[in-house]
C-alpha cells in the first residue's frame, strides 16, 4: 500500500491537530508536522451569505485542509464572478493568508497567468481573499493518462514563466503540483493557490505541502530558494509524462525518505528527457538549473531531439 501522493502536510499549530491526524516523526530527527483537516470551530459559509457587503457566495468549487473556495457574485462588477477563498481553520490560515495576499500583490500588473487579487479582509473572524476566477479546469482533473513530451514541455514552459516572475519579485510558490495548475478555455496553464507562498530568503521554513513534491533542502530544514519550485516543477513534469510522481512511499514520511535516499524512478520518461529531469530533481539545489526558466527551456529542447 502506498500513500496518497496528493495528501498535504500542514502545520502542527492548529489547536485541534491532536484530535485529527497529528504525528511526530523522530526516526530522522527532521520532521515535525501534522495532517490537519479540522475546522477549528470556524464559522462555515452557507449559499447566499454576503461577505464584506460586496460578495455573495453561491457554491463551493474547491476545498482544502484549512480553506474553502466559493464561487461568488461581485456587487461591484455584475458581469464577473470571483473565487472567494475563506479560511476554515483560522489559527492555521491567518499567517498563510497574509503571505498569500502579499505574494499576489507582488504579482499585481505582471500579466502572468495567475489569478489577480480583487479584495482581502475578514468575515466573522475568518480571513478571506477574493480572487479572479479562472474559467477552465484543474490540470489534475484533466489528466487521463500520461501526456506527450511536447504537451508536457508546453505546460512546464507556461508555469515556469509565472514562476520566473514570482521569483524575480522575491517570492517562492512552494506548492507547485498538478492540483495547483489550471488550464483555461484557450489551453493556457495558470498557476493557482499561493497558500504556501513564502519569501525567498526564509530560513527554517516549516515543512508544508504534498510529500511527493517537497525538495530535499526543505525536508532538511535548510534555507529555501527559487530552486525549491524548480524541483517541484520537475516532479510535476515526470507525473505528466508517466502518470505518477517519481517518489510515492507507503506513507508521507516514507515518501520524504525516498526523496532523500532513492534515485527518482524515471523509467517511464522518454529517454531523451531523462538527463534534464534528473538535473531538475537533483538533491543538491546548486546542481539544478540556474533558474526554473532554464529548466523549462532545456525540457523544451528535448522535444526537438530525435526520438
Amino acid at each position: 500500500m502506498v500513500s496518497d501522493p496528493h495528501e498535504r502536510i500542514t502545520r502542527p499549530d492548529c489547536p485541534r491537530a491532536n484530535n485529527s491526524r497529528a504525528r511526530q516523526v523522530s526516526d530522522s530527527g527532521v520532521f515535525s508536522w501534522s495532517m490537519c483537516g479540522c475546522g477549528c470551530g470556524t464559522h462555515r459559509l452557507v449559499p447566499g451569505e454576503r461577505i464584506a457587503d460586496r460578495f455573495v457566495v453561491r457554491e463551493v468549487i474547491g476545498e482544502g485542509a484549512s480553506a474553502e473556495v466559493w464561487l461568488a457574485d461581485d456587487d461591484q462588477d455584475a458581469s464577473h464572478q470571483v473565487a472567494l477563498k475563506v479560511a476554515t481553520c483560522t489559527q492555521f490560515c491567518r499567517g498563510t493568508f497574509t503571505d498569500e495576499e502579499r505574494a499576489l500583490r507582488a504579482l499585481s500588473g505582471s500579466g502572468i497567468k495567475a489569478p489577480s487579487l480583487i479584495a482581502a479582509g475578514e468575515h466573522d473572524g475568518a480571513p478571506f481573499l477574493a480572487l479572479e476566477r479562472v474559467n477552465g479546469h484543474g490540470l489534475r482533473d484533466l489528466l487521463r493518462g500520461p501526456l506527450s513530451l511536447s504537451v508536457t514541455a508546453i505546460i512546464v514552459s507556461q508555469v515556469a514563466c509565472a514562476l520566473e516572475t514570482l521569483h524575480a519579485r522575491g517570492w517562492i510558490h512552494a506548492d507547485v503540483k498538478p492540483d495547483n495548475l489550471m488550464m483555461d478555455l484557450d489551453g493556457e496553464t495558470w498557476l493557482v493557490d499561493f497558500g504556501l507562498a513564502t519569501r525567498d530568503d526564509l530560513v527554517d521554513a516549516p515543512v508544508l505541502g504534498s510529500p511527493s513534491y517537497i525538495a530535499p533542502e526543505h525536508i532538511h530544514g535548510h534555507a529555501v530558494g527559487p530552486s525549491l519550485d524548480q524541483f517541484a516543477l520537475a516532479v510535476t513534469a515526470v507525473e505528466l509524462l508517466t502518470g505518477e510522481p517519481p517518489w510515492v512511499g507507503a506513507s508521507p514520511v516514507g515518501t520524504l525518505a525516498q526523496i532523500l535516499h532513492q534515485a527518482p524512478d524515471l523509467s517511464g520518461v522518454p529517454e531523451r528527457a531523462r538527463a534534464v529531469l534528473e538535473r531538475g530533481l537533483s538533491l543538491d539545489p546548486a546542481a539544478r538549473f540556474s533558474s526554473v526558466g532554464a529548466f523549462a527551456e532545456a525540457l523544451a529542447g528535448c522535444d526537438l531531439c530525435d526520438a
